[in-house]
């Protein structure tokens, strides 16, 4: 009995099933969280941990494009795609420095599950903020048109 049991053991830690209608099958897998996630809501995710950002119908033109490309002062360049709403947590403070959209501020947005940096939200008084994210770091992208600035 214990002999079975060890062996029960080692074949589900190396992904087999063991039973006595089928010793030696793949034992299925069960989806996880996150794959369910993506196919039950339709939408952006985290790319790095698939946590659920927002829906394609919170997405957003400025300037006549949802997606922009942009340089920062440091050289580096990102592809942004702008949302309404997104489940992103803030992280530092505001600046209006080297900001890519006159007169919002912006600040680090971060995903609220695994702390990746995906972009930046975008504020100013008296307008809606949105969010800037990062088009490599996000999962579920619609295809849209680039404006380059």
């Amino acid at each position: 009995m214990l002999l079975r049991w060890m062996i029960k053991l080692f074949m589900r830690h190396v992904g087999l099933a063991f039973d006595k209608d089928s010793p030696w099958q793949p034992e299925k897998q069960n989806q996880s969280e996150s794959d369910t996630a993506l196919e039950e809501q339709p939408g952006i995710f985290c790319a790095h941990c698939q946590s659920w950002l927002a829906s394609h119908t919170e997405s957003i033109e400025m300037s006549g494009a949802h997606r922009h490309h942009f340089t920062n002062p440091a050289g580096l360049s990102f592809e942004i795609a702008l949302y309404r709403q997104a489940a992103c947590q803030q992280y530092g403070g505001k600046s209006i420095e080297h900001t890519w959209f006159p007169g919002y501020h912006w600040q680090v947005a971060i995903c609220a599950q695994c702390h990746q940096h995906l972009g930046w939200l975008f504020q100013r008084a008296h307008s809606p903020a949105f969010y800037g994210l990062i088009t490599d770091r996000i999962a579920g992208l619609d295809v849209g048109a680039i404006a380059s600035r």
